[in-house]
């Protein structure tokens, strides 16, 4: 079984493309699943997530269009689940770079909270650059993406009735490190990658997804 596995959540607001990127280990795992099963599992729990909790809060401009699963340093770990799931709401948004923005927190000193970009702020959550909630995109709405950032997940495998577990977990890649005396830098790779559960997550407010400012619509 993988060290961890690669959740992207992928789509289009107002016809520019959007990603939101999270990492996961997977547990109890039925004897017998390949990569791929566990994968698809993955995407299963990412879709369902955003059919459940996102479709509600977000405007018709923000469709999901896909989930890509990837298990880490196995090219046969790899599903990809095609759909459409675009928002219910016909409100004025922001511009499009404008985001919903979550951190994950350590259970690890070692490790950096991770920030995630969701899309999309309607004008009517959007005050001067603060966050208000409304009836249609209230606290609780807001809370379960955090919990999906925070908590086990579960998915179905395709064409399956076997059920994985997915436990959201931190990355770190390498490590850098400054000789006190000589203050030369010294970059650590690390191979394999090192993972650490998270502990939980919460939302921070408006910022920005900077990639989708410069992007010419297609």
């Amino acid at each position: 079984m993988a060290l961890y596995y690669t959740l992207a959540l992928r789509g289009t607001i107002k016809s520019l493309n959007w990603a939101v990127i999270t990492h996961w280990r997977a547990d109890s795992v039925d004897v017998g699943l390949s990569e791929s099963d566990i994968c698809s599992a993955l995407c299963e729990a990412g879709v369902t997530f955003w059919d459940d909790v996102m479709q509600i809060q977000l405007t018709t401009e923000t469709v999901l269009t896909k989930a890509v699963a990837e298990a880490y340093n196995d090219p046969t770990g790899f599903f990809e689940q095609a759909t459409f799931i675009q928002g219910s709401l016909t409100d004025d948004i922001t511009p499009t770079f404008v985001s919903k923005g979550f951190r994950q927190f350590r259970t690890n000193s070692d490790f950096r909270a991770s920030t995630h970009r969701f899309p999309e702020v309607r004008e009517a959550n959007n005050v001067n650059s603060d966050w208000v909630y409304d009836v249609n995109v209230a606290s609780a709405n807001i809370i379960a993406i955090s919990d999906f950032l925070g908590e086990t997940q579960h998915g179905t495998v395709a064409g399956g009735i076997s059920v994985v577990d997915f436990v959201p977990v931190l990355i770190r890649t390498q490590e850098t490190t400054t000789d006190p005396v000589t203050h030369v830098k010294t970059t650590e790779f690390f191979n394999p990658h090192q993972i650490s559960d998270v502990a939980n997550a919460a939302f921070y407010g408006i910022t920005s997804q900077v990639s989708r400012k410069y992007v010419i619509p297609s």
